[in-house]
């Protein structure tokens, strides 16, 4: 998973890609780094989603702009638009069902 690294980076990844998910995390969390290796396992199921991460520790302005609050923070923008965001206590199945929901109705 690649890292993002400034807000232009963040902005570009958006609008640059039809299904861009951005998994948020910091360094305090406990969760965060075993989460982002089920996720990403996860959406290797769906090839059109663009996948990067960020860490809020490193870039505190992004998670004002995007109004991040708690950590870990899964959220699929599509079009450039925000359409699904998870937080905290995330369930995977439920999480990827969610995912899948959305994918099946843009490519049907």
């Amino acid at each position: 998973m690649e890292n993002i690294n400034n807000l232009n980076e963040l902005h570009t990844f958006i609008n640059n890609n039809t299904f861009a998910f951005l998994y948020v995390s910091s360094k305090t969390c406990s969760v965060c780094t075993p989460l982002s290796y089920k996720v990403e396992e996860m959406l290797s199921g769906f090839p059109n989603i663009s996948l990067k991460k960020m860490d809020l520790d490193e870039l505190p302005e992004v998670g004002s702009t995007l109004s991040l609050f708690t950590v870990p923070m899964l959220i699929l923008f599509v079009e450039g638009r925000e359409t699904f965001r998870e937080s905290r206590f995330v369930k995977i199945n439920e999480f990827k069902e969610n995912i899948k929901r959305i994918y099946e109705i843009y490519y049907s």
